[in-house]
């Protein structure tokens, strides 16, 4: 494998957290740092997943079958054996123990201190594409979203993980021929919003929520201009980028209906994906406009653009957020030099952090099976969100 050096991690923390001392409550005031390496993955393959600590210190990547635990702060990475076709991945609170679903209808626990596998859970019932995974409110479950079925007749499904027994449930919406996109979960309210789109047109498009408490799924017609593509949920607050002529970024109720939208700069014409700050006031809209890759941050409150970031990074992968470092992290493919990697924004938010709980930690990425599968099996020009292999979605190539 080729190593590459984390480069500047510790110096913009603590430029950053230097920086905060200084300023007044709730200034926002960005930071973006340059492309940066995890070690022990290769940099020319393909980023899959990627779980970060709440405090960014502890990370564990997925990467062409293969799975690290990084410690970030002492630029080192053990890899993980004993598991099969590694895909999605989630850490707990307090990042002692993570979490990845595999082949074969398994997940696997980890513990992170050792790098081992001390656990396999294995249920056929599972029967998903990937799928995203979230934190329960109280810690106590996973709840993974994904499209189950043989295509076209894919259905949207939820899988529900009991993290003291392993036991796995599965729920399946009853109507065919549709795949979820980026999800967005309150785990307050108990409730994951899942914007699908039909897999034979790519024209049927809608919200369809998801109850944790009853177990059940309720249909909510999307009725603004365009298709919702990907959703974050955070503090109460949903908010949505949705592909139109112009693409904008909507917050919606927890209906589905929107309450405000903002058309998004040029910049991030071609959306891909959205990522909430730990307070719902910021949102990070991830796009491009046929080049590198661009972020805008938004103002959910006022519904205003706060700023532009011009990314070094190319085909996007994740964003993962680190309340307690108050950071945001975008992972792609590639960057200028056809590397892959990943950028870090730095934010001021005095509120960010509220001492690990696991809901802080709920990914916002898309799912990679899913995306794989759509190419593969359609000659549709669909996408699932954020696409995260290389032979899903390029710009230019």
């Amino acid at each position: 494998m080729s190593m590459k050096k984390v480069r500047g991690v510790v110096a913009l923390i603590g430029t950053a957290l230097l920086t905060l001392v200084a300023l007044p409550a709730q200034a926002f005031t960005p930071t973006l740092s340059e492309v940066l390496y995890l070690p022990g993955v290769d940099p020319s393959g393909d980023f899959d997943d990627l779980a970060l600590s709440a405090d960014a210190t502890t990370a564990l990547v997925i990467s062409d079958g293969s799975a690290w635990v990084v410690n970030v702060t002492a630029d080192s990475a053990t890899e993980i054996t004993g598991l099969d076709n590694p895909d999605r991945s989630i850490l707990d609170g307090t990042a002692t123990y993570g979490y990845i679903t595999g082949g074969n209808d398994q997940v696997f626990k980890v513990n992170m201190a050792t790098a081992a596998v001390v656990a396999t859970w294995d249920d056929p019932a599972l029967t998903f594409y990937g799928g995203d995974l979230y934190w329960s409110a109280d810690g106590a479950h996973i709840y993974m979203v994904g499209g189950e079925g043989v295509y076209p007749n894919w259905q949207v499904a939820v899988a529900k993980i009991t993290v003291a027994t392993g036991a796995i449930s599965q729920y399946t919406w009853s109507d065919l021929g549709y795949m979820p996109r980026q999800a967005a979960f309150d785990s307050e309210a108990g409730k994951i919003m899942i914007p699908y789109r039909d897999t034979a047109t790519g024209l049927d498009v809608g919200l369809v929520m998801f109850n944790t408490t009853s177990n059940t799924f309720t249909d909510a017609p999307w009725v603004g201009d365009g298709q919702p593509i990907a959703c974050d949920s955070r503090s109460g607050v949903v908010g949505c980028v949705v592909d139109d002529t112009n693409d904008y970024i909507a917050t919606i109720n927890d209906s589905g209906a929107i309450v405000e939208t903002l058309t998004l700069d040029s910049e991030v014409s071609d959306a891909d994906t959205v990522g909430l700050t730990h307070d719902g006031a910021l949102a990070y809209a991830y796009g491009s406009n046929g080049g590198l890759s661009n972020v805008e941050a938004v103002d959910l409150g006022s519904m205003t653009s706060v700023d532009i970031f011009n990314l070094s990074t190319e085909y996007t992968n994740q964003i993962r957020l680190a309340p307690d470092a108050r950071q945001i992290w975008f992972t792609a493919d590639y960057n200028a030099d056809y590397d892959g990697g990943y950028q870090v924004v730095q934010y001021a938010d005095p509120n960010a952090g509220s001492g690990g709980s696991g809901e802080e930690l709920a990914p916002t990425g898309g799912n990679a099976l899913i995306a794989g599968a759509l190419a593969a099996l359609s000659a549709l020009a669909l996408t699932a969100g954020l696409l995260t292999r290389r032979s899903t979605r390029r710009h230019g190539a």
